[in-house]
């Protein structure tokens, strides 16, 4: 239903960027769409609350055996990246005097980076698990940990280090610009967008590649007369797959917005959903009948 819903909207979006007059929404100044872009109470609210409903899906899920078993620590960390990510974004609109503007900026960098990391390593998780690929727990883990936390840590201290050189604005990494408000787009294109793509399309093959697996292993296995049970290596992958899609919406609205960045309406349908987005996780995670169940069961929490 939501993956419908984000086509739709997606559709829209299109269609509306398609049909503006440019020069009726060319650098957007003074309309009262662009007033609600640049609010920043609203987006405070709206990360205030985003944050409460991923706090509320990580209690649940922890308390709940069954849901901590299957979906693993790495459901967990993308709760945190995502948790840390409207963090970020409070902090940004908050506007401290005290913390500088390059800082926000690699925080917000870091943060995005972090959630596409470990979205990337769910995907490759049920990747292995359907592939029979057998790996330790520890070693498993530390891998995890080392791409997912690791890899934006050491590319973020890359980009920082190569703001030091004397480059010109279109060859310097970006976040230190974005964070004071300054645009170049050839540097946001290969330094953010580009690497960011990367990971998404890295993704999509994976699950791709997985659910063809798991198709051909439903032709394999129905002929068998010892049957295994993957109902919850199954549960997984749907929700890996949920997340992706909602995901992966974010970043295609937010790179669409970026290249028709002179278009109000879609800025703000960008600036909506990213908000949007901690909420429609929060009811693919507990709108569900297992959770269900297990509130009615209690001795499924510990």
């Amino acid at each position: 239903m939501i993956e419908k819903f984000l086509i739709m909207l997606l559709i829209a979006a299109a269609v509306n960027a398609k049909l503006d007059n440019p020069d009726d929404v060319s650098l957007c100044s003074g309309s009262d769409l662009e007033k609600y872009v640049f609010d920043a109470s609203w987006h405070i609210l709206a990360g205030v609350i985003c944050i409460v409903l991923l706090l509320a899906v990580s209690f649940i899920y922890y308390h709940i055996h069954g849901l901590r078993s299957v979906h693993g620590f790495m459901f967990f960390y993308l709760l945190f990246g995502l948790l840390t990510l409207y963090f970020s974004l409070i902090v940004i609109n908050f506007k401290f005097s005290f913390i500088p503007c390059a800082f926000n900026g690699y925080l917000l960098g870091f943060t995005t980076l972090f959630c596409i990391c470990w979205m990337n390593v769910m995907c490759l998780d049920s990747f292995l698990v359907f592939h029979n690929i057998d790996m330790s727990k520890t070693k498993q883990f530390t891998y995890c940990c080392f791409y997912g936390i690791g890899g934006p840590a050491i590319y973020l201290f890359g980009c920082f280090l190569l703001n030091q050189l004397e480059l010109d604005l279109a060859s310097k990494p970006p976040f230190s610009a974005v964070g004071c408000g300054l645009k170049e787009k050839t540097a946001d294109l290969y330094y953010f967008y580009l690497p960011s793509l990367l990971l998404v399309v890295a993704s999509a093959s994976l699950l791709i590649w997985t659910a063809w697996r798991v198709k051909h292993l439903q032709r394999v296995l129905k002929h068998n007369t010892v049957q295994f049970d993957r109902s919850a290596d199954r549960e997984k992958l749907t929700l890996t797959w949920r997340l992706f899609v909602i995901l992966a919406f974010l970043y295609g609205l937010q790179y669409y917005a970026w290249v028709t960045e002179s278009n109000c309406w879609l800025r703000f349908l960008t600036s909506v959903y990213v908000y949007i987005t901690g909420l429609f996780i929060f009811l693919i995670c507990i709108c569900n009948r297992r959770v269900y169940d297990c509130f009615l069961n209690l001795r499924c929490l510990k």
